[in-house]
């Protein structure tokens, strides 16, 4: 028999007590938490991911050899064009808010995760260009500062 989650737990318990607005609060709020916390967790480990890699790359000789003065960097990140920004960014604002609940997501969420697949939007400020875009598309509503909502067509929630 498999283990139940405090979270399904405590939702559980909620549920069972006829408290409904507060189990569904708990879901959207404090479960969308957690998920924010565990993505920086991920966006930190993949840093040290990178710099632990160039470590070993650097001992084993498979890197250009770096004055003694250089910090070990990151690997090169990917830059994208101002043709193909938009276009990227409502790729993983998409994917973001296939998992959300009610498909509510964060900015800096989406700036986590394309900084950990190793891409540059280019811009100083990659959340502010991804509010911008997100903005002016007719399938998000912003909720709060920092935060938006899909509200277009049905989203794939397959995979």
């Amino acid at each position: 028999m498999s283990k139940v989650s405090p979270n399904a737990e405590r939702v559980m318990k909620l549920l069972l007590e006829g408290k409904v607005e507060q189990a569904r609060r708990f879901i959207e709020k404090d479960i969308a938490k957690q998920i924010e916390v565990l993505r920086g967790q991920l966006t930190e480990l993949n840093r040290e991911r990178s710099v632990l890699t160039n470590m070993v790359m650097l001992q084993k000789g498979e890197q250009e050899s770096m004055p003694s003065n250089d910090k070990i960097s990151p690997p090169q990140k990917r830059v994208v064009s101002k043709d193909e920004r938009s276009t990227l960014i409502k790729q993983y604002a998409h994917e973001a808010a296939r998992h959300a609940t009610n498909h509510i997501i964060s900015l800096q969420a989406i700036v986590d995760q394309i900084e950990a697949d190793g891409i540059d939007l280019g811009t100083e400020v990659p959340g502010t260009a991804i509010g911008n875009v997100l903005f002016k598309s007719a399938d998000w509503k912003r909720v709060e500062r920092g935060v938006f909502q899909y509200v277009g067509a049905q989203l794939d929630l397959r995979h």
